[in-house]
């Protein structure tokens, strides 16, 4: 019932998506609302494409869809939730060069801060829909402007929503002057390399087996 912030930091190979896995796996199928969205190396250059990718999972939207098709499933997915209004749909169907007649003209801050304002609605709408896992990965793959946008939103999300996220050491969310202000609680989980004993117990483990050959 309450918002939360839990950022899982640790280089590569120390186990932050097995433990967002393992996470996942232990939660009540259908009872929970889990969204998603990635950061890749390659998408580094595409403004606020973790988000692309988690409204394109949400809304269901394949590869090689249509601009009709894409428009469809995001005003079925999102519409029934957030309404007709202007200030939402428009924006979120932008980021996928979906026009509209509202945005036409307005100026990059505007357009900005309509967009923010957009996503927080459809996040507060899902959430009230269900206990809601928003799941970011990779972040410090991500790009600058979408980093921003998620600075802010968990700052002013006030919304029962865990926002869960996971980056190498060279990344830090949790800094940044967005982040300054009132904000969701916080956690940071540091994930380091095992040492030979705990290496040794987790491979006995995975084997279930006491003796394992050196």
């Amino acid at each position: 019932g309450q918002g939360a912030l839990v950022c899982i930091r640790g280089a590569a190979g120390t186990g932050k998506s097995r433990l967002i896995e393992e996470f996942k796996d232990g939660l009540v199928p259908g009872e929970i609302q889990w969204l998603e969205g990635q950061a890749y190396p390659y998408a580094r250059n595409i403004p606020y494409f973790p988000l692309i990718e988690l409204l394109k999972l949400a809304c269901r939207i394949e590869e090689g869809d249509s601009p009709e098709t894409v428009r469809a499933r995001v005003e079925a997915r999102l519409g029934p939730i957030v309404g007709d209004s202007p200030d939402v749909l428009p924006y979120l169907a932008s980021l996928y060069t979906l026009h509209y007649d509202e945005p036409t003209g307005i100026s990059p801050e505007n357009w900005k801060a309509k967009l923010y304002h957009a996503v927080q609605a459809v996040l507060g709408a899902l959430a009230l829909q269900a206990p809601t896992v928003v799941c970011f990965e990779d972040l410090h793959w991500a790009d600058p402007s979408f980093i921003e946008l998620l600075r802010v939103v968990v700052r002013q999300t006030p919304y029962p929503v865990l926002f869960l996220c996971s980056y190498r050491p060279i990344f830090n969310l949790l800094g940044g002057p967005a982040s300054d202000g009132p904000r969701l609680d916080q956690v940071e989980i540091e994930l380091g390399d095992l040492s030979p004993d705990e290496t040794l117990s987790m491979v006995r483990a995975l084997l279930q087996a006491q003796v394992v050959p050196a």
